[in-house]
């Protein structure tokens, strides 16, 4: 190669690098999932998760996500959730996050479909200000009865969390 072409094609480099390098931002979710075995899940098993919510001046969203097959079984899924603070403070309680996916109309549940799978979102905690800033870890059992045997659920491909930052506090 010519000298030129050279000097050229490493300004151009530079130019690309450095709009790529300005042009990257903290993002602003932390997103936590544990992949099932959807031909059958041990609901012994617990299912442990975390979010880095970093940021004690900031309110974040909090939000449960599932992938289940169209065909899923239940009109809920039931879980016992145990959220554990970066010191070790424990939190729990159970829930039920909806699955019938043709009464999930509500705001705060998003579904999208595709290739006979749906993932729903639903909007688990909104404003948390977190007293802690660091790693929050979150165990899940899900309390469905089983269907081959009692301890077994199928049709579950996955369960995630993860945290939005709305705001910093004023």
């Amino acid at each position: 190669m010519y000298p030129e072409k050279v000097g050229i094609l490493s300004l151009a480099f530079c130019i690309i690098m450095i709009a790529a390098v300005s042009s990257c931002h903290y993002p602003q979710k932390d997103f936590s999932y544990c992949t099932i075995d959807p031909s059958g899940f041990d609901i012994r098993d617990t299912i442990t998760l975390s979010v880095d919510m970093n940021d004690s001046s900031s309110i974040y969203d909090m939000y449960l996500c599932a992938r289940l097959e169209a065909g899923f079984g239940y009109d809920e899924i039931g879980l016992y959730v145990e959220v554990l603070s970066p010191s070790g403070k424990r939190y729990s309680e159970k829930i039920s996050l909806p699955s019938d996916f043709k009464a999930l109309e509500e705001s705060r549940v998003k579904i999208i479909k595709s290739h006979g799978l749906y993932d729903i979102e639903w909007k688990y905690r909104s404003g948390i200000s977190p007293l802690e800033k660091g790693l929050w870890k979150i165990s899940m059992l899900i309390l469905n009865k089983g269907t081959v045997d009692r301890y077994i659920i199928k049709d579950i491909h996955g369960i995630g969390v993860y945290c939005q930052k709305r705001s910093s506090k004023s």
